[in-house]
């Protein structure tokens, strides 16, 4: 039977040049993003990592936390994880998981839709599923969610065999091996926000720089793990071996579903709803990260209440705006429009990639 399926897949591959060009194309594209990246900041493999930040992120948030606790000790209270609570959240996760695979088999297999509208599916619709599945997720690795750590940990590998790929960069790995590594990267800062010295003095303010390191942010992750900081990758051998064969079978049997899958899941890095250079950069001279407290954050469970992450890590999300309501002189509203802010950063050049210029 499996043979059978083997030979009909490499039968329907060759036998439409068109997919044959389209993914030498995209394997083009990606060889030629690399190269390009490598070349125009290759000075971050010759700088030492003790080097790579202006300024510590952290210690800035840490100046704050006690500030804000002598201030307000009852945000201690905060970090008391509700297991019930818990449990709701995980049952969103897995319901929203479910949806999105939905759409993607609808999509793939149903729906009769004109190209236009499946292509904005893809790239605008299916990624904020992916950046809201990545914030609950994110929790589990932050032990916000419940008491036990070994639930957190638990639901991190449910989630990989279900949903991720068991690589580098799954949610057990990147959430418990990697984010906030003080022994790796000698900051508890998150190391792959904002560009490095070096990247930053060649990116400035020009704006086909800004989106050639966004263009190459996923590269430049692994880049940053496996050449710079020699992060060894520690995965269970039971998560590898389910994630190989699950992808063998989904290649088999599922090809255009696993393909939509895989690359929402690296589109999502390019959505402008993905935390990341809004978050980070200085809109305020000396104020490290920014929050945005729109109505975005009612559905992405308080994603965009990032300052807040940052001061008070142990905190799950769904308590962070009762924590700014607690200090609110503490949380200005620096982000008004996320959205236009994203775009703003990358095309104006009135920014940096981690500074406002004027």
């Amino acid at each position: 039977m499996i043979n059978i399926q083997i030979i009909k897949l490499i039968k329907s591959i060759f036998s439409n040049k068109k997919k044959i060009l389209l993914l030498f194309l995209v394997l083009l594209v990606v060889f030629i993003l690399k190269q390009i990246y490598l070349n125009t900041f290759k000075c971050i493999l010759n700088e030492k990592k003790d080097n790579l930040y202006e300024k510590n992120i952290e210690l800035w948030h840490e100046k704050r936390r006690n500030q804000i606790l002598e201030k307000y000790p009852q945000i201690k209270k905060l970090e008391i994880q509700d297991s019930w609570l818990g449990i709701f959240d995980t049952i969103k996760l897995y319901i929203l998981i479910i949806i999105k695979f939905y759409i993607i088999y609808k999509l793939v297999y149903v729906w009769k839709f004109k190209l236009i509208y499946k292509v904005l599916i893809i790239f605008m619709i299916l990624p904020i599923f992916s950046i809201i599945i990545a914030q609950y997720n994110h929790e589990y690795g932050h032990n916000t969610v419940f008491k036990n750590q070994n639930n957190n940990k638990l639901c991190l590998l449910i989630t990989d065999v279900i949903y991720y790929f068991g690589t580098a960069f799954s949610t057990y790995a990147y959430m418990h091996e990697f984010h906030h590594d003080v022994n790796y990267s000698n900051t508890e800062k998150d190391i792959t926000a904002i560009p490095y010295n070096c990247e930053e003095s060649i990116i400035k303010n020009k704006w086909h720089y800004k989106i050639l390191y966004q263009l190459c942010h996923p590269y430049r992750n692994s880049l940053l793990y496996e050449k710079i900081f020699k992060k060894p990758v520690k995965l269970p051998l039971f998560l590898k071996l389910i994630s190989y064969i699950k992808i063998i079978l989904m290649i088999l049997f599922i090809p255009e579903f696993l393909i939509i899958h895989y690359f929402t899941e690296l589109i999502q890095f390019y959505h402008p709803m993905y935390p990341s250079i809004s978050e980070h950069i200085q809109l305020k001279p000396g104020h490290m990260t920014n929050s945005y407290y729109g109505i975005l954050n009612k559905i992405t469970h308080n994603l965009y209440y990032h300052t807040e992450h940052h001061d008070f890590k142990k905190i799950n999300s769904r308590y962070h705006p009762q924590l700014r309501k607690i200090a609110p002189e503490f949380y200005p509203e620096l982000i008004k429009n996320k959205i236009i802010l994203f775009y703003k950063i990358l095309l104006s050049p009135n920014y940096t990639l981690t500074r406002k210029l004027n």
